[in-house]
């Protein structure tokens, strides 16, 4: 048997050697990583600043009626994805196979990579592609391979909880700058496959370091730092995420201040997320000056939970006021009432089936006026807002 033939090999896109279970799985997590940049970060951020795309990229379950350009990137995702798969097949199936036939570790590879690329087409998005093409890469994972599994066990390779859940904090200390790329990553899909990255890679990372010369001590001192991460990694996310909740309000709402026009524009981009949403939920939409009337179909509707359907009210009411009034006339009247219960009076919802109403506001404004100055605290606002409410989650279905 030729050992060169065998050797270990974890370089991403070389073709020669095998590939373990281990180095399999983190080239899987970095061609993941490459997929959230090229794909799924791109698409939500484009379609975050332009919502008027939603409605067409709304058929999710039916990927062909997606428009032209939609599939041509995913697609082009698909090949990037199966070009950078398949050396880590060649190695991964050389190491199953365990015999020198190259014609048979080719034509297994490429048949593998087939399957993967055809879940990025219509045809196999919608004729359960993803699932075969996320069963081969579970085969891969999970089937020991002959040659690996014979070979001495790297006891220092373990997993490092101390890296996944400090990730660039934990490199820090342990002199790990491969970890700084999880900063950036923040901002995209990638972040948790490189969380499991750092996991697996720590040790290795953290031993190139410093000279080991106990492991024992080594795995300790790692086992250490993980339980310190595992307690200040939720305290580190709260007090993060409260920051930035208060940071964002407050610079916004200086900024609205000195720039007034600025609340207005937030008005519009508000208003286009909703007319996007509502021409993806509503088969139609009657307005009239004194009536807002949107038909849904009742078997949707009656999907929906209870909070669901008054959200969707809430979404068809601000949509009619927006296209019939101005963003500087409902500020004023937001001002009046702390919700737009003028709008919400003439909103209804009907069945598509059989102009049934499915759901309706009814406030008296004069009263609501009145109580509104009795009301002592938010929840009391509420109560009175949602006493309002009409609705039907008993439609008759066709």
């Amino acid at each position: 048997m030729d050992e060169n033939y065998f050797v270990e090999n974890d370089k991403f896109l070389s073709m020669n050697g095998i590939l373990d279970r281990r180095n399999f799985v983190i080239n899987t997590l970095i061609i993941e990583i490459i997929k959230t940049l090229i794909g799924s970060t791109p698409f939500v951020y484009f379609v975050l600043f332009n919502p008027k795309y939603i409605p067409e990229l709304s058929v999710i379950n039916n990927i062909s009626n997606l428009p032209v350009w939609a599939l041509i990137w995913i697609c082009a995702m698909g090949l990037v994805s199966t070009a950078l798969y398949f050396p880590s097949i060649v190695r991964r199936v050389r190491d199953i196979i365990g015999d020198i036939d190259d014609n048979r570790v080719y034509l297994v590879s490429s048949v593998l990579s087939v399957i993967i690329f055809v879940a990025y087409t219509p045809v196999g998005a919608n004729f359960w592609g993803k699932w075969f093409s996320f069963f081969v890469i579970l085969v891969l994972i999970f089937q020991k391979g002959k040659i690996s599994s014979q070979r001495p066990i790297n006891t220092l390779i373990k997993f490092n909880w101390g890296a996944f859940l400090g990730t660039w904090i934990w490199g820090l200390f342990n002199k790990a700058p491969m970890t700084v790329f999880m900063l950036p990553l923040c901002l995209t899909f990638g972040w948790f496959p490189f969380m499991l990255i750092c996991g697996l890679k720590g040790n290795e990372w953290a031993a190139k370091s410093e000279d080991i010369e106990d492991e024992t001590i080594f795995h300790k001192n790692q086992e250490k730092q993980s339980v310190i991460w595992a307690v200040l990694t939720p305290i580190i996310i709260l007090l993060g995420s409260f920051a930035m909740i208060i940071g964002s309000g407050v610079l916004a709402y200086n900024y609205g201040k000195a720039h007034p026009e600025f609340k207005t524009q937030l008005v519009k981009i508000s208003d286009s997320y909703q007319d996007a949403a509502i021409k993806s939920n509503f088969t139609k939409i009657d307005l009239k000056k004194d009536s807002y009337s949107f038909y849904i179909e009742p078997e949707i509707w009656n999907k929906l939970s209870q909070s669901y359907k008054i959200k969707m009210f809430d979404m068809a009411a601000n949509y009619a006021a927006s296209q019939y009034k101005k963003p500087e006339t409902r500020l004023k009247e937001m001002e009046k009432y702390p919700f737009d219960v003028v709008s919400m009076n003439k909103t209804k919802i009907y069945s598509s089936f059989n102009n049934e109403v499915l759901a309706s506001f009814d406030l008296d404004l004069q009263e609501y006026s009145k109580n509104l100055k009795s009301a002592k605290s938010l929840s009391d606002i509420m109560f009175l807002t949602n006493s309002g409410y009409k609705i039907n989650s008993n439609p008759t279905l066709p």
